[in-house]
């Protein structure tokens, strides 16, 4: 509130706002010597934020002695801060790398990125038998491991629980540990990677666009790239190898001065780091994508 007869006023702004992502698309495509990487990322979804901030202007009143006309002579907004309380956005980002024409299905990867725990962990839920038979085939390459160990070393096999049992112990403290250390600044990701039989399927359709005749080409074309992307769409074509959480830290920083001409910089820095996860090892991911038939 401003004193009697001061020009200066001083107080604080709070606001609330409503942000809905129908569709956010974002593609690039990167060459480098035989080797080309390109990611394609779709995100949609909506969030909640609030703001607080305050704020100190002058004015200088003109004309008649209580005329109710001013003049500003500056307005300096105090530092504020935003939160986001609701956010329910999803992110789905696709990077396919090939080298010498031909895509690399290890790199080849698939990430689903959500803001919301909840939405995060009903998905785990809707996928849990088939991260349960991932860990369970972890389980059962460790235990081997230990049955190998005692016979080297002349002991008895060791007593072991049933792998699958171990496997759904270890899923169930996932979700637990992410409901735990929830934050608004938090992502959580499923990570998948691309199968080595999709990957030919793709390169093969590749191989084909290239050698349509000039009359065809447009059409033909438009055909194969519908097949291509029926087969990124198939989740059969995709391996689930990782669960994780990582932590964003953002700073921005907006000093503005207005005094007839409006001056206003703003400098941001984004940085993230991993939390915790849960991941299948390089080398069985390998094993198991090599048991499907003609992958031998």
């Amino acid at each position: 509130m401003p004193k009697t007869g001061s020009p200066f006023r001083k107080g604080a702004n709070v606001g609330i706002g409503y942000e809905k992502t129908a569709k956010q698309t974002l593609d690039s495509n990167e060459q480098s010597g035989l080797h080309a990487d390109r990611t394609a990322s779709r995100r949609r979804g909506l969030a909640l934020d609030r703001r607080l901030s305050g704020t100190v202007s002058a004015t200088q009143a003109v004309g008649a002695h209580k005329s109710s006309v001013g003049v500003g002579l500056v307005s300096l907004d105090a530092p504020s801060a935003t939160m986001t309380f609701n956010d329910d956005s999803h992110l789905a980002k696709v990077q396919l790398v090939h080298e010498d024409g031909a895509l690399v299905h290890r790199a080849c990867l698939l990430d689903t990125e959500y803001s919301s725990a909840e939405t995060y962990t009903r998905a785990l839920d809707a996928s849990r038998d088939q991260w349960v038979d991932l860990f369970a085939e972890q389980v059962l390459a460790e235990q081997e491991g230990e049955r190998q160990h005692a016979q080297l070393a002349g002991n008895p096999p060791p007593h072991q629980e049933d792998a699958r049992t171990i496997a759904a112990q270890r899923l169930d403290r996932h979700p637990g540990d992410v409901k735990a250390n929830r934050r608004p600044n938090r992502t959580y990701f499923h990570r998948y990677r691309l199968r080595r039989d999709a990957a030919k399927q793709l390169d093969m359709l590749s191989a084909m666009s290239k050698q349509l005749p000039p009359v065809e080409r447009a059409a033909g074309h438009a055909q194969l790239d519908a097949k291509a992307d029926e087969i990124l769409g198939d989740p059969a074509s995709w391996m689930s190898i990782e669960l994780k959480v990582k932590e964003r830290t953002t700073s921005t920083h907006s000093p503005n001065l207005n005094s007839a001409l409006q001056v206003n910089t703003q400098t941001s820095a984004i940085g993230g780091r991993k939390l915790f996860a849960e991941a299948i090892p390089f080398a069985l991911v390998d094993q198991l994508d090599n048991r499907r038939p003609g992958n031998a």
